[in-house]
C-alpha cells in the first residue's frame, strides 16, 4: 500500500461553526492546488457539526471528534494528525481565495530562506460582504506583533519544520491570544516572514459580539507579551515598545468592556490605556474618539447607540469627550457611507452620507488620507481601471456632501501615493504623470520634496 503524503496540510478546529463551516470546507475544496489534506478537529461541538461532516465526501477530508480543549489545542491535534511540508490554518467560520494555496506554496518553494508566507485578507460581515480591505504590509518582523496584528492565522502558510521548532501552539492560552504567542515565538526563534501581495483569505467579523472573562482574557494577552519581552532575544528597540503594547491592549479591551456595560472594567482599561499612552486625550481627545468610532462601525452594523453607551462609559474625570459624541455619531456615518461606496453599494452609501449631513468637519484630512490609501491598496489588489472607478464614485458622493476642496483633497492624496508606489516599483515611466495629477489638485504638494525628488529620478530614468 502506498502512503500518501500531501505537499500541504489544511487544519480547521471547529468549535459550534457548523453555520459556516460548509462554506470553509468549500473554500478548500475549491482550490487551484489539489495537493492537500484537509483535517477538521471537532473541538466539542454541541451542535449539527458532526452531521456536516458526514456530508462531505472527498477522501482528502478527515475529520477528528475531542472533548474540548481550546484553539491551540484543537489546532496541535490537527498538525500532530497530519503530514504535509507546509501546513495551513483555517478558523471555521472564514474562508480562502481559490488560489490561497497555490501561490503561497509557490512563494515558499522559490524562498526557501523564508518560513511563514502571509498575504492580504478582506473582512467580511455575517453575510460575506466586504468590509474592509487589509493590505499586508511588506514587510513583518517582531516589533510588528507588538504595534498590531500585521496578519491572521488564516493568511499564512508555514514550513512544518518552524512549527514543530517551537513546539507547537501553547494549550495553556486556551482562552485567547494562542496566535499572537505563536507569532512571537517563531519571530524569537529566527523565522523570516515575507508577503504574498494578494488578498487570498477572508474573515467573518461577527455582530455585536460579546465575551466571556474579560480579565482573563486580556491576561493572556498580557501573558503573550511578557513572554517576549523577557525572552534574551527580544532587542532594546523591541523593549521600548512594551508601554505601547500595553495600552492598545487596554484600549481595545475597554471599548469592549464599555460596550458589554462592564463600567467598572471599562473606566479602569480606559485609564490604563490614557495613561500609557497620553496622546489618546490630545486635540479634544480626538484619537480616543476615533478609535471607538472604527471600534464601532467594525462588524457592519448600526453604531450609533454603541458610540453613545461607550462614551458615557468613559472614566468620569474624561467625561468632556462626551461633548464629541454627535460628531462621532456623524463620522461613523460618513466612515459607512465611503465603505459602501467603495465596495460597490452606492445606495446605502449615499443613504449613510445624508445621515451626516450638516456634520462635514468630519471630512477632514485624516478622512481623505485614509480613504485615498484604501483606494490605492484596492489598485494594487484589482487594477488601477477599477480602482479609478471607485476614486471618482467616492468623488461624486463627496462633492454632494462636502465642498469642492474635499474631493480635490483626497484626489490628490491618491495621485500622490500612486506616485509613490510607482517609484517603489520602478515603475518610472508612471510617475511625472501622478505627480503632475498630485499637485494639480492641491498645490501644495509643489513643496514637498519628496515628491520633487521622485519626479526628477523618474524623469532622469526614463532618459537612460
Amino acid at each position: 500500500m502506498v502512503f500518501w503524503m500531501p505537499k500541504i496540510s489544511v487544519i480547521i478546529p471547529a468549535y459550534n461553526q457548523a453555520e459556516y463551516l460548509p462554506i470553509a470546507i468549500q473554500s478548500v475544496l475549491q482550490q487551484t492546488f489539489q495537493d492537500w489534506e484537509l483535517i477538521v478537529v471537532d473541538d466539542g461541538s454541541t451542535d449539527v457539526t458532526k452531521d456536516v461532516m458526514a456530508q462531505i465526501k472527498d477522501q482528502r477530508v478527515r475529520y477528528i471528534y475531542q472533548e474540548n480543549k481550546g484553539l491551540p489545542g484543537a489546532r496541535n491535534t490537527g498538525i500532530g494528525h497530519s503530514s504535509g511540508k507546509y501546513l495551513s490554518f483555517l478558523d471555521a467560520d472564514d474562508y480562502y481565495h481559490p488560489d490561497k494555496l497555490a501561490l503561497q506554496a509557490n512563494h515558499l518553494d522559490q524562498n526557501t530562506e523564508v518560513g511563514l508566507s502571509y498575504a492580504s485578507r478582506i473582512s467580511v460581515d455575517q453575510k460575506g460582504d466586504p468590509l474592509r480591505l487589509h493590505r499586508a504590509a511588506c514587510e513583518v518582523s517582531l516589533k510588528d506583533f507588538f504595534e498590531g496584528f500585521p496578519f491572521t492565522i488564516n493568511d499564512l502558510l508555514v514550513r512544518r519544520s518552524w512549527v514543530e521548532s517551537i513546539n507547537g501552539f501553547d494549550e495553556t492560552f486556551a482562552l485567547h491570544s494562542e496566535d499572537r504567542d505563536f507569532y512571537l515565538r517563531l519571530a524569537l526563534q529566527g523565522c523570516l516572514f515575507a508577503r504574498v501581495a494578494k488578498v487570498l483569505s477572508y474573515r467573518r467579523v461577527h455582530l455585536d459580539r460579546a465575551f466571556k472573562n474579560l480579565p482573563a482574557k486580556l491576561d493572556a494577552m498580557f501573558r503573550a507579551l511578557e513572554t517576549a519581552f523577557s525572552d534574551p532575544r527580544c532587542t532594546p528597540e523591541v523593549l521600548a515598545l512594551r508601554d505601547g503594547a500595553y495600552g492598545r491592549d487596554y484600549l481595545v479591551w475597554g471599548y469592549q468592556a464599555a460596550f458589554q456595560g462592564e463600567t467598572a472594567l471599562a473606566n479602569f482599561y480606559f485609564n490604563e490605556a490614557m495613561r500609557l499612552n497620553p496622546a489618546l486625550l490630545e486635540n479634544d481627545g480626538i484619537r480616543l474618539v476615533r478609535f471607538i468610532v472604527h471600534a464601532a462601525i467594525a462588524d457592519g452594523g448600526e453604531h450609533e447607540e454603541k458610540i453613545k453607551n461607550v462614551i458615557n462609559q468613559i472614566p468620569m474625570d474624561k467625561r468632556w469627550i462626551k461633548h464629541s459624541q454627535d460628531w462621532a455619531i456623524a463620522y461613523g456615518y460618513l466612515m459607512r457611507g465611503a465603505r459602501d461606496v467603495f465596495w460597490g453599494r452606492s445606495e446605502n452609501g449615499r443613504r449613510y452620507f445624508q445621515k451626516a449631513t450638516g456634520q462635514r468637519e468630519g471630512i477632514d484630512d485624516e478622512f481623505l488620507r485614509y480613504w485615498s490609501e484604501q483606494i490605492l491598496n484596492y489598485g494594487m489588489e484589482y487594477g488601477p481601471e477599477r480602482a479609478m472607478i471607485v476614486l471618482l464614485d467616492l468623488d461624486h458622493h463627496l462633492r454632494e456632501i462636502g465642498e469642492y476642496w474635499h474631493s480635490r483633497t483626497m484626489k490628490a492624496y491618491f495621485y500622490l501615493n500612486q506616485a509613490f508606489q510607482s517609484y517603489k516599483s520602478g515603475e518610472y515611466s508612471k510617475v511625472p504623470r501622478q505627480a503632475f495629477l498630485a499637485i494639480n489638485n492641491n498645490p501644495k504638494h509643489l513643496m514637498n520634496r519628496g515628491v520633487m525628488s521622485i519626479t526628477l529620478r523618474s524623469i532622469l530614468k526614463n532618459l537612460e
